[in-house]
């Protein structure tokens, strides 16, 4: 039983075009594979659990074994056959290390294991599975232009983000980097930083898409490339203040007036990141979440609150932190709401709410009433 079991033959593959010498014929490369594959997969094939339990059963055998790989060697030779042809008909070669008795070997293996997960599992293995995989093994194999190819050179254009890396470089800006930059700027005040596309502001810039995307990944990137200096010239405002010894409101007042002067000045890249932070990340592509962590503007101010808050100064009943990130959240909501009212004006309403807070100032008299009350405090305390 055995041996009935190991000889059982592989299927043949699908006839082509109605014949069976393999002559093919397709407008392309594409088409024919996928035709064909998808042709030798619906082929029915009843001796292929057969064939598994002579494998499994009689492997050890050395008639059967011969057998099974008798079995194996038709088909693939049948295979090899059909492939032969495609590469003949359109002039394509195998890139290296593959050779096409390799490719027809993976081909069938790939076929059989198919038709076994469908004999109990049919719903996941549909007709054009085989067809399309097999197509994407031929695009990674197959070269049509004779370069002589490793498979690894393929990956290499792949990483780089673009299959024709070895085309002629186009001809670019003087400033590449700049031009995106400036081409970014007018995408995201006409259009908004989410209807904006990276192929828009590639197509504007005259930088093909291939290679913005090694300058910038994401939009956010470009956000984040944009803000960067002006964040760190905001930083180094503040330490200048702290270093010259300028009392801990006059700080916070003139950190604000800095951060709303950018806004005006950087407006598209300012909008940007202000509505992207003003979304939840945890679903966001990765570049979204770095404005977080590369433009956060409450670490800037949030030592100086702080040391405010140990000096007795400010009010100590939330973290640093929190009254960081209100403080710096109020600032670019109101200037994102209130264009028209100046960055003086902007930053000055929102010191005078949060510094002083919304309530008059307690007459004398209640002063020790108050310190006896629940009342919130505010940040002077």
């Amino acid at each position: 039983m055995l041996r009935r079991l190991a000889a059982a033959p592989a299927a043949e593959p699908a006839r082509i075009d109605g014949t069976g010498s393999g002559e093919i014929h397709a407008k392309d490369v594409r088409d024919t594979i996928r035709s064909s594959s998808a042709a030798d997969f619906a082929a029915d094939d009843p001796e292929v659990a057969l064939r598994v339990l002579g494998l499994m059963l009689g492997r050890f055998d050395a008639t059967n074994a011969q057998a099974l790989r008798r079995a194996y060697q038709a088909s693939d030779a049948l295979r090899i056959g059909i492939f032969r042809s495609v590469l003949e008909g359109h002039g394509a070669t195998v890139r290296r290390p593959f050779t096409v008795d390799q490719l027809s070997v993976a081909l069938t293996a790939l076929r059989e294991g198919l038709h076994i997960r469908r004999l109990i599992d049919p719903a996941v293995v549909p007709d054009s599975l085989y067809g399309e995989t097999a197509l994407a093994i031929a695009i990674a194999t197959l070269d049509t232009q004779h370069r002589h190819e490793h498979i690894d050179e393929l990956g290499s254009a792949l990483d780089s983000g673009d299959p024709r890396s070895r085309a002629p470089q186009p001809m670019l800006p003087d400033d590449p980097r700049q031009a995106v930059l400036d081409t970014a700027a007018r995408e995201f005040a006409e259009h908004s930083f989410y209807l904006a596309t990276l192929e828009g502001i590639a197509e504007s810039s005259g930088v093909p898409i291939f290679m913005l995307k090694r300058l910038f990944p994401t939009k956010a990137h470009i956000v984040i490339a944009a803000l960067r200096p002006k964040f760190a010239a905001v930083a180094q405002g503040v330490t200048d203040d702290v270093s010259l010894g300028t009392d801990h409101v006059t700080v916070i007042r003139r950190h604000l007036l800095r951060c709303a002067r950018l806004t005006v000045e950087e407006r598209p890249f300012m909008d940007s990141m202000i509505a992207s932070v003003s979304h939840d990340t945890s679903g966001f592509a990765e570049g979204v979440v770095e404005i977080k962590q590369e433009l956060h503007f409450p670490s800037l101010i949030e030592p100086v609150i702080a040391d405010g808050q140990q000096q007795g100064l400010f009010s100590d009943g939330q973290p640093s932190t929190e009254f960081a990130a209100i403080l710096t959240n109020a600032l670019f909501i109101r200037c994102f709401t209130r264009r028209t009212e100046s960055p003086e004006n902007n930053a000055s309403f929102v010191a005078e709410l949060l510094l002083n807070g919304l309530r008059s100032r307690p007459a004398p008299e209640e002063t020790s009433t108050a310190m006896h009350t629940s009342s919130p405090r505010h940040l002077d305390g």
